[in-house]
Formats: structure tokens, sequence, C-alpha cells
């Protein structure tokens, strides 16, 4: 395996965590060699705000949600605009981590596959405390019921 990118810089320690790659490959636009295996300082700064970023759409996603239970009829126009968006984003992400057959790794992260981050969704979505696990439930008896 190539290099592993060191991403712990300026204090971000509980936000960044390392991400192996393969010697030569691309990763958000820049390529890591073995003679270059930590970012700069201010590459790292810029992955935390994009991250940071990503947060406050989330973030604004769930105040969606809050705002719903307040019977807020706005909210509602506004999820039901959002939730597709959300599902959008879940699909591209899975769509690129994909698995390549012939190695079995994922194509975007180079790691065996699932990855971490298809891990994660695959966690979230078959979490039973979790919504999507209870729509997909009540779904699925819907039709094995019909």
């Amino acid at each position: 395996m190539g290099p592993t990118l060191a991403l712990r810089r300026n204090g971000f320690e509980d936000n960044m965590q390392d991400h192996p790659i393969g010697e030569g490959r691309f990763w958000r636009g820049i390529i890591f060699t073995d003679n270059m295996d930590t970012l700069s300082p201010a590459v790292a700064d810029a992955f935390h705000l994009l991250r940071q970023e990503l947060y406050e759409y989330l973030d604004e996603a769930g105040y969606v949600a809050d705002r719903l239970m307040e019977g807020d009829e706005e909210a509602i126009e506004s999820a039901c605009r959002l939730i597709p968006d959300l599902v959008t984003v879940i699909r591209s992400v899975v769509v690129e981590h994909k698995e390549i057959k012939a190695t079995g790794e994922c194509a975007m992260c180079a790691q065996d596959w699932p990855c971490p981050s298809i891990q994660a969704i695959h966690a979230c979505l078959k979490d039973p405390d979790h919504e999507f696990h209870r729509i997909l439930v009540k779904s699925w008896n819907a039709r094995n019921n019909n």
C-alpha cells in the first residue's frame, strides 16, 4: 500500500483521520507520492473548511426537521424538496465508492470493499432506530402483504 496521509494538523485532530491511498493516486485533486506523505497546513485547513461547510448544509437540513415538528408549513414544503436532494447526496457517495470487480477494492479510496464510506452509509441505513430502516421495513411489509 502507498503512503498514508497525515491529516492531523493545526489542532483539528477530532475531525480528521488518516486515509491510506495508493502511490500516485489522485485524492481531492492533489497527487501524492512516497516523497510527499503529509498535507501542508494550508491544504489541511482547506479540507477542514470544506468539511465544516458540508456540516453546515447538513445542520440546516436538520433544522428543517425541527421546524416540521413545530408545524411550520414552509418547512413541510422545504422537506418535500429536501428529502430527494438528501437521497441524491447519499446515492452519489455510493456510486463513487463502487467496488472494482477485478480487485475487490473501492474505486474511490482503493481500500477493500466495502470501504469505510460504504460501511458508514450501510450502518446508518440499517440502524433500526433510524427512520430509513423504519420506512424500508414498512415498505417491505406492504409489498409482501399484497
